[in-house]
């Protein structure tokens, strides 16, 4: 996991130097985050969940995804992906590094899902 944070941030080093990129490489791993986020959401639903953030704390749900987390985790991936569309504005140059930082993102809730399925298969 650290090799894979490591290889992230000095590739947004080195993609950052280069000229303006087009706005596609924010849209594009904007919208891939935005898909995979809400693929490990559906994927985590009322299951058991590892993440203390997105456990639901009490009720006939205790222990598991449910609204609680749902509404943290969209929250933080509706923030992350709001902040990346303002910041490429802003700063053109920083558009590959941003858009690689999404897509590990999108990678990173693409793997919890594929997790999520291959240990729950009532969420199929």
């Amino acid at each position: 996991m650290k090799t894979i944070l490591l290889f992230l941030a000095l590739s947004c080093v080195l993609v950052a130097q280069s000229s303006q990129p087009s706005r596609w490489w924010v849209h594009g791993p904007v919208l891939a985050h935005l898909g995979a986020a809400g693929l490990d959401a559906l994927s985590s639903w009322k299951q058991p969940e590892a993440n203390g953030m997105y456990r639901q704390q009490s009720g006939p749900f205790a222990g598991r995804f449910y609204t609680t987390g749902a509404a943290r985790m969209a929250g933080f991936t509706i923030g992350l992906t709001s902040a990346s569309e303002i910041l490429s504005a802003l700063k053109p140059r920083w558009r590959r590094a941003i858009g690689v930082l999404n897509l590990g993102a999108a990678g990173a809730h693409g793997g919890a899902s594929a997790y999520n399925l291959s240990k729950n298969p009532n969420s199929r």
